[in-house]
């Protein structure tokens, strides 16, 4: 089986990379999915049979400024994907995020009806939506809070700021599943290896137990033995762009 696995330079794809998985890694200079509105292009050309699609708009206070951007690679990049794998009879495996949900009522199953609460959380819901529409043979993964070594993300700025802090305050009321980029690569690998042995749809695919940002500060900074005190604090009104579920 040809395994195609797009956006591939972050944290997950290069997981990915690390664990071994059996596939052409395209990154966003190598295969941008905005590009895939031409006929011909590298997917119909290639012919893989599964595209694990990683690549994304991360920036959540970045979307709200920057709303078209979000929406091309978060919404318009999977339809086209979906669309040129139904043309070639391809299959798709899609990241999206817990941030399609308000945060009201967690923690959330597959069948909860979706209310994102910032313009990231609709674009990637919007991107969910074109693969259902466009393409049956799809798997959707949402994940939450994915931290590892090879890129910018939460631990690392926590440590960063610990090393050079003697005191950290760490909002408290924000709750998920942390997620290791290595356990969300080696879960996408399984389903990969055997898409098609499980039912197509949605699936939740996050870390546990769940914790707070305070709680996983804390937790980072213990374990890397930083003399750095964490001390929890509420969000306060207004302190983002966006707002958080």
């Amino acid at each position: 089986m040809k395994v195609w696995v797009t956006g591939a330079a972050g944290q997950v794809g290069l997981s990915l990379r690390h664990i071994g998985l059996d596939a052409q890694f395209f990154s966003r200079q190598q295969l941008d999915i905005l590009s895939l509105n031409r006929r011909s292009n590298a997917i119909t050309e290639g012919k893989p049979d599964l595209i694990i699609n990683l690549a994304a708009y991360t920036n959540v206070d970045g979307a709200e400024s920057d709303p078209g951007r979000a929406f091309s690679v978060n919404a318009d990049g999977p339809r086209l994907i979906a669309e040129n794998c139904d043309r070639i009879g391809c299959g798709l495996i899609h990241v999206s995020t817990d941030y399609v949900f308000d945060g009201v009522s967690g923690p959330y199953t597959e069948d909860r009806a979706t209310d994102a609460i910032n313009l990231y959380g609709e674009s990637k819901l919007e991107g969910e939506i074109a693969i259902r529409r466009t393409l049956e043979r799809h798997q959707i993964f949402r994940t939450s809070w994915v931290f590892g070594p090879d890129s910018p993300n939460f631990a690392r700025n926590i440590l960063k700021a610990a090393e050079a802090n003697e005191e950290l305050h760490v909002v408290d009321d924000q709750i998920g599943g942390p997620t290791p980029a290595r356990a969300l690569a080696v879960s996408l690998r399984v389903a990969a290896q055997n898409f098609g042995s499980f039912e197509m749809g949605t699936y939740h695919l996050s870390g546990e137990p769940y914790a707070t940002w305070f709680d996983l500060a804390k937790t980072f900074v213990e374990k890397a033995e930083i003399p750095c005190v964490v001390k929890p604090r509420s969000t306060k009104p207004n302190e983002r762009p966006a707002k958080r579920p």
